[in-house]
């Protein structure tokens, strides 16, 4: 796990202080506790090590142009491109709730590994938990997705054309290995001010309210190893 540095009650100070340097924002932004409910959570998930084999087809394109004459000549050359190889990837983070959105997740990347810590259950003081219900065989094909997309894109890389494009190709992750691990992220709550019954990153409030009384409140489900 990666511990949160700063204190719950911290929060929403440092959202404010946040925003306050955004000169763009509307001036009302902060008016009325517009802010709302700034909420420090572990979000579960599983990050995933392994190599990506495979092999692509890019259609290289060079164009030249010239004159000739009273025309202009466009001369545009194609190529069948043929790139194979592997790469090894570790740590690639795939949250692991339903409830969690997944975009919001991705967009909060990159995490600072670096930090990472034994799990202790004192970390949790003061802050909400949200615990996995999808195990890593169900979330592996956004893992296997990320990877591909980065291995497409460094074979491209090596198509040394004026334009590449991709054909096609064949990819299989070897070796996978997924750990569990529960990372921080801060939510500000502005469905009061904006009118929103949905919260963007856990469903309706209506659904939040049944959960907290079906749950108590949110739990952490800790798997070792």
């Amino acid at each position: 796990m990666i511990p949160f540095k700063v204190k719950a009650e911290d929060l929403p100070k440092m959202l404010t202080d946040f925003y306050s340097k955004r000169p763009l924002l509307p001036k009302n932004f902060f008016y009325d506790n517009q802010v709302g409910e700034v909420q420090g959570i572990y979000v579960p998930f599983w990050l995933y090590d392994g190599t990506i084999v495979g092999r692509a087809r890019y259609d290289g394109i060079d164009t030249s142009y010239s004159r000739e004459g009273d025309y202009d000549v466009t001369t545009t050359k194609r190529y069948h491109c043929n790139r194979e190889g592997s790469m090894f990837f570790d740590n690639v983070p795939v949250d692991a709730s339903v409830r969690i959105d997944d975009d919001l997740m991705d967009s909060i990347e990159p995490f600072n590994y670096r930090e990472m810590k034994e799990f202790k259950a004192g970390c949790l003081t003061g802050f909400v938990a949200e615990r996995f219900d999808q195990n890593p065989r169900e979330v592996l094909s956004r893992a296997m997705d990320r990877m591909n997309a980065s291995a497409k894109s460094a074979m491209k890389s090596s198509v040394n054309h004026d334009m590449a494009f991709f054909e096609g190709g064949h990819f299989e992750f070897e070796d996978p290995r997924a750990s569990y691990v529960l990372l921080v992220a801060h939510i500000a709550d502005m469905r009061e001010r904006l009118g929103l019954d949905r919260c963007p990153w856990y469903g309706s409030r209506a659904a939040h309210r049944e959960q907290r009384q079906r749950h108590g409140r949110y739990h952490l489900r800790h798997v070792r190893g």
